[in-house]
Formats: C-alpha cells, sequence, structure tokens
C-alpha cells in the first residue's frame, strides 16, 4: 500500500513539539504508568515507553523524535554484551563484534546530539 506525504505546516511542527503523549493519552482513557523519568503505555502486548513528546516502541524497536538516540541505547546493551565477553573469554570473533557494536553506537549517538543541536531552540 503506497504512503502519501502529508505537509505539516511549521505551527503544526511546533505543536507536535510542544505536546506531552502521556498527558494526551490520559485524556483519551489510557492507563500510563510511570517508570522512573519515563511512561510506559501498554496496548495489549505492546509496551511503548515515552518521555515528554518522545515515544519508542519497545517491541518494534521504532520511535518517533529519538529513533538514533534510542537505538544507540539498544545497541549499546548488545555492545558492552560483546566486549565483557572479549575480556572475559578473549575470543576474536567477539572482539570484532564488540568494536562494529560501538562504531555504530558512536554513529548512532552522536547523530543523534548533533540533532538536538541543530533542532535545539536556544541556539
Amino acid at each position: 500500500m503506497p504512503t502519501e506525504y502529508i505537509h505539516f505546516t511549521d505551527e503544526q511542527k511546533e505543536q507536535a513539539r510542544r505536546t506531552d503523549l502521556a498527558e494526551l493519552l490520559r485524556s483519551q482513557g489510557e492507563t500510563v504508568k510511570r517508570s522512573g523519568r519515563e511512561f510506559e503505555w501498554c496496548d495489549g502486548s505492546a509496551k511503548v515507553t515515552i518521555r515528554g513528546n518522545l515515544w519508542f516502541h519497545q517491541y518494534d524497536r521504532e520511535g518517533g523524535g529519538l529513533n538514533f538516540g534510542m537505538w544507540a541505547l539498544v545497541f549499546s546493551a548488545d555492545m558492552t554484551n560483546h566486549w565483557v565477553k572479549y575480556i572475559k573469554l578473549r575470543l576474536k570473533g567477539e572482539l570484532l563484534a564488540a568494536l562494529l557494536y560501538t562504531l555504530i553506537v558512536a554513529v548512532m549517538s552522536g547523530y543523534h546530539i548533533y540533532n538536538l543541536i541543530a533542532s535545539s531552540t536556544i541556539m
């Protein structure tokens, strides 16, 4: 099924940036649970993490607004596991995997930080 481009005005984009998704869900009668600095919303077996106007679907590993930052977090767990396995077992395959995951996390984190700075309203 082809997707259709939808143009949003700058005002609509700004309104979306200011929308608190947890409050919006609550206003629609949904149950949202606090989890540290974030909120969790469960819809059946799906779990979505929410922080302000940003969201991340735990199982599909997709989200809105924070994709590269969230992916960096997801990959950092695998990166850590490969580094620990390499240090403990000295397997060359684990070293290669650890280096690859480290590169991926660094690139995604750098891109995310760049996007945060470039979209900042204070600069």
